[in-house]
């Protein structure tokens, strides 16, 4: 369907809701096995003749801990935490991991369940089960004709979020001075946000308590208070000088120019992935707005 349908309400039909302190294979159990019959093909009358019908599972969406949980692989703070590729935590920002050569594919995802099943004990079990960052069970969904990585996509909202909840903190404990801190709070009570926005608390005292959606909406207007507010005075000395040699800067003060470009890219990307339309040639833009992105935070946030 198109995007206008997807949305409507009268296109969602709950299944059902998992209660607090339940199983999610209890609940989907039912639900699974009416899949299957329907995976195998059911006979339906409509419009007064009989027409063979059949159907599967199109796509799971779910946030980052249970998308990793539907597709069979540990969480997000493992070693080997994404459902996508076999990425270990110590080169998550490496622009040059080669994500196809290292990608999860389903086949081969079975495989390791499969050793894992008929390993004599569970020492052994967990031991596989860590090396590539699985579970020790496949989940429930794949019962049915499915490929656990490509029909279980990434949550872009709460990917950004949390890099966005990083380069925050990063900003305000590591990055600036009691007196950049107070330049920033100054500039933040006065700006004029949009109209249709909630007024925010500072994010300097406050941000713990920020929606995810509060936090996105603030990196939109930060590249503007950034470059409103800021002096070289305002940096803290070790980090403006990791910034000035890592980016082969003339002086300290080129510092805020680097600054405010990191968090306009970020800016930038979060717009282009949340956009109302995407086409074909948005991909590329797209990816050349995360190698940027990337090379950019891998100076200013690893320091």
């Amino acid at each position: 369907m198109k995007r206008e349908l997807r949305k409507k309400l009268r296109n969602h039909f709950l299944i059902s809701f998992v209660p607090f302190g339940g199983e999610f294979n209890d609940i989907l159990e039912e639900f699974i096995s009416d899949m299957k019959e329907l995976q195998s093909g059911v006979l339906m009358t409509t419009r007064n003749e009989q027409v063979w019908v059949s159907a599967g599972l199109g796509m799971v969406t779910a946030d980052l801990p249970q998308g990793n949980d539907m597709a069979g692989i540990k969480r997000q703070n493992a070693e080997y935490g994404c459902r996508t590729c076999k990425v270990p935590q110590n080169r998550l920002s490496d622009i040059d991991f080669d994500i196809f050569q290292n990608g999860r594919y389903h086949h081969l995802t079975n495989k390791i369940f499969d050793e894992i099943k008929s390993s004599q004990n569970i020492t052994t079990r967990k031991r596989i089960a860590q090396e590539h960052g699985v579970c020790l069970i496949p989940n429930i969904l794949d019962d049915l004709f499915r490929d656990r990585h490509l029909q279980t996509p990434q949550d872009p909202f709460h990917c950004l979020a949390g890099l966005a909840r990083r380069f925050f903190d990063h900003l305000f404990k590591c990055e600036l001075e009691k007196s950049g801190l107070d330049a920033f709070h100054n500039e933040w009570k006065s700006f004029e946000i949009p109209n249709s926005w909630k007024r925010l608390q500072s994010p300097i005292t406050h941000f713990e308590s920020y929606w995810m959606s509060d936090s996105l909406r603030l990196v939109m207007i930060m590249p503007f208070i950034l470059s409103r507010c800021l002096i070289p005075a305002h940096f803290k000395q070790g980090f403006a000088e990791s910034i000035k040699n890592e980016c082969l800067l003339a002086n300290i003060r080129q510092v805020k120019a680097v600054i405010v470009e990191a968090w306009s890219l970020f800016a930038k990307f979060c717009a282009k992935v949340f956009a109302n339309e995407f086409c074909r040639s948005d991909y590329q833009t797209l990816d050349q707005l995360l190698g940027k992105l990337i090379k950019t935070l891998n100076k200013v946030i690893n320091y």
